[in-house]
Order: C-alpha cells, then sequence, then structure tokens
C-alpha cells in the first residue's frame, strides 16, 4: 500500500513538473462566449470579477490539474476554467489578418504585373530597336553595292 501511494505521488509529482513546464505564457478567449474570471478557481465560493469578451489575449499565470487556470487580464490577476483558453487567435482575429494580408499581395502583384508589361515593352523595344539598326546597315550595305555598280 506504501509503495503504490509512493508510486502514485511520484506519478502526480512528475505530471505537474512537465505541465509546468509546458505551460504558454499567453492564450486567447475561445470564440463562443464571455468566459467569467473569478476571485477563486470554484465556481460556487467565488465572486465573478467580470466577463471577458471573445478573443481577448490573458497572461497565464498558472495552470492547475483541477481543469482552473489562473490568469492576468490588464491589471487584474483571476481564475477562469481552462477549457475557455486556447493558445491560438480566435477565428475571427485570423480571418481579419489574412484580409489584411491578401490586400497587401494584391497590391503586391498589381505592381509586378505592371513591371512585367513594362520589360515586356521594353524588351520589345529593344529587339525593334535591333531590328531598325540591322535593316539601316543593310540598306546601307545595299547602297553602296549599287553605287560602286553604278560607277563601273
Amino acid at each position: 500500500m506504501k509503495l503504490k501511494t509512493l508510486l502514485l505521488t511520484l506519478l502526480l509529482f512528475i505530471t505537474s513538473v512537465s505541465i509546468a513546464a509546458e505551460t504558454p505564457k499567453y492564450g486567447y478567449v475561445t470564440d463562443s462566449v464571455e468566459i467569467p474570471m473569478r476571485h477563486n478557481p470554484m465556481i460556487e465560493k467565488s465572486n465573478l470579477y467580470f466577463k471577458i469578451p471573445s478573443g481577448e489575449r490573458l497572461e497565464i499565470i498558472e495552470v492547475v490539474d483541477d481543469g482552473w487556470t489562473k490568469v492576468k487580464y490588464g491589471n487584474t490577476e483571476g481564475w477562469m476554467i481552462s477549457r475557455y483558453i486556447t493558445n491560438d487567435i480566435t477565428s475571427h482575429q485570423k480571418l481579419k489578418q489574412l484580409e489584411s494580408e491578401n490586400k497587401l499581395l494584391a497590391a503586391e502583384n498589381i505592381k509586378l504585373n505592371r513591371e512585367l508589361e513594362i520589360n515586356k515593352y521594353l524588351k520589345s523595344d529593344e529587339f525593334l530597336s535591333s531590328s531598325l539598326d540591322s535593316c539601316f546597315q543593310l540598306y546601307g550595305e545595299a547602297m553602296a553595292e549599287h553605287r560602286s555598280k553604278d560607277k563601273e
């Protein structure tokens, strides 16, 4: 019996150390609802500080095994049920980021397409210029040959 108790205690200690090492510094309230922040990690005995809107950034202070997380929101520290906290930003925030990124990429795409068109015209102009130079050279050679035949 003592061995089982010792092993169980050791297992709980190792688990709590590994959980503490993996605790992220910040988390976000999920998209689903406004989440209550409480004075103590107990629903029955705690007083409600206030409700935190979805997507708000929280500083994670401590995660305990009974499903509660101690957080800091603004200047207030309190407890929230852990399942309402995610390490990812909300889908609404991600959508805003992607829309903003999409606008920047669309503007860059327009700029690059304009540069491509300009480069096409420049290369075409270089080709035409080179062709025209060749024509003038051939014309000059033909005229010189014609003049030399006229003299004979």
